[in-house]
């Protein structure tokens, strides 16, 4: 809980925290499911995102400096 406090920048109570797990059984969705989605998809989002990212000069050339 303490680092979803902190990543709001302690914006919000912690009496106003939810888990995604929490949050989708109040939504009463399948939390197990989405998780398993997500990773399913997960190589494809990030050969999506590098190629997007490969159009960029400005990180095409930050990247030759590795």
């Amino acid at each position: 809980m303490q680092s979803i406090f902190l990543g709001f920048k302690k914006r919000i109570s912690t009496d106003e925290i939810l888990t995604g797990r929490q949050f989708c059984k109040l939504l009463e969705i399948s939390y197990d499911e989405i998780v398993g989605i997500r990773r399913k998809d997960g190589a494809k989002n990030l050969t999506f995102f590098v190629k997007e990212l490969s159009k960029i000069d400005k990180v095409v050339q930050a990247l030759r400096k590795f």
